[in-house]
């Protein structure tokens, strides 16, 4: 009885700072509505023309599916409960809050940030590896991969939940002490230190590639250049973007919730103001830009959206004929940019069109004199070879 008089007070304090009118409550679901519709609008469009475009079906864009069913059921299962409670503005509301973020909201976390592993790791191997991607990246290790993460992150997001069941607070949501030694604290520790692991690991990956790509241009426009001037910036940052936006909202989250922990400090109104905000930006920051930025900025998803709407899609059709672009090279060729020196196309014009995905990505990615080198040594069976492996596992 004490427990439900103190909860109901925390929440009468809550309801006095942010919901005294209805303005705030009507902005705040606007909000909310605006995020689901767009977040799942574009997640399903994005799985939906990767099942209907067979040039889309590559492994990289599975890992993009992965992320979207993530997004929609993070954002499909919490903002409905979250505008219910805005709605409703009582205890229950917020308890059943409570109750929906702990059940999806770290297991849904942990699957895209193990997604984020697996999309650097594709970057990778294409910059860094070229030949031996088609090799290292391939449709069964990429689903094994889902797979595996998918298992972890459920038992990390729900396990929590089973040693210690769900939160009887409405407000608080029973966050467990940082010194708390329960199986359910320890669980959600290794989750935090999951996420650390995470970000850390992308970090170092993405700044291989860069590194990589930097120095591919350097050489071949023979002059250092500075970080911003690489087209290696332009390429990484929107990879950054969606990693921080992550990181960010997911920390600022529980770090609010860490401070209004206590009854006292309930009663303060920027501390409430800041708690609501970082909820609103967790559940919706990520989950629309992950399919913005990750994927319906790249040309072949651009020109699968105007084929779907049946708008012209070749305005200034290419003088050679079309091949099926990719992800990692559409960005590698912003990368490297021209070259000064002769390409590598220059050197063996004649090519077939199952060898032009490799020719290009050599050409691409590395300078001319080891491009032509490249050309050379292999046989033109071994070229053709890697040319088809590539177009059909690319991604």
């Amino acid at each position: 009885m004490e427990e439900e008089t103190d909860g109901s007070s925390v929440e009468d304090c809550m309801s006095h700072v942010l919901s005294i009118g209805s303005t705030s409550r009507d902005l705040q679901t606007a909000y909310l509505i605006i995020s689901l519709v767009l977040s799942v609008g574009c997640c399903l469009l994005l799985m939906f023309l990767v099942w209907k475009k067979e040039y889309l079906q590559k492994p990289s864009h599975y890992l993009r599916c992965n992320l979207a069913v993530d997004d929609i059921v993070f954002t499909g299962c919490l903002i409905p409960v979250q505008i219910n409670a805005l709605f409703r503005q009582d205890a229950s509301g917020e308890q059943l809050w409570c109750s929906a973020e702990v059940l999806v909201g770290p297991a849904c976390l942990l699957s895209m940030f193990g997604t984020y592993v697996m999309m650097a790791v594709d970057l990778y191997y294409f910059v860094c590896h070229p030949l031996h991607y088609h090799d290292k990246v391939t449709t069964k290790r990429v689903l094994l991969g889902i797979l595996a993460f998918r298992t972890l992150s459920l038992v990390g997001g729900l396990g929590p939940v089973v040693f210690g069941g769900l939160p009887k607070y409405n407000l608080r949501c029973e966050i467990d002490a940082a010194n708390s030694t329960s199986v359910s604290a320890i669980l959600r520790s290794t989750n935090v230190l999951f996420a650390i692991l995470v970000a850390l690991s992308v970090f170092i990956i993405y700044c291989r590639v860069f590194l990589e790509a930097k120095r591919q241009q350097e050489r071949d426009e023979n002059r250092s250049l500075w970080v911003f001037q690489t087209k290696a910036f332009k390429v990484m940052v929107p990879h950054a973007i969606v990693l921080t936006a992550s990181l960010t909202t997911t920390i600022f989250r529980i770090a609010t919730l860490r401070a209004v922990i206590s009854e006292e400090q309930m009663s303060q109104r920027a501390l409430i103001v800041a708690a609501r905000v970082a909820l609103l930006l967790y559940l919706t920051l990520s989950s629309v830009a992950n399919p913005v930025i990750y994927s319906f900025r790249l040309p072949e998803f651009r020109r699968a959206c105007k084929e779907l709407c049946g708008w012209p899609t070749n305005l200034n059709p290419p003088a050679v004929p079309a091949r099926r672009h990719r992800q990692d090279e559409v960005e590698m060729a912003t990368i490297t940019g021209p070259r000064r020196r002769a390409p590598a196309s220059e050197l063996a014009p004649a090519q077939t069109s199952s060898e032009g995905t490799i020719t290009q990505l050599t050409e691409e990615i590395m300078p001319s004199d080891q491009a032509r080198k490249q050309t050379t040594q292999a046989s033109p069976d071994q070229r053709l070879e890697q040319g088809t492996v590539t177009e059909s596992a690319s991604g």
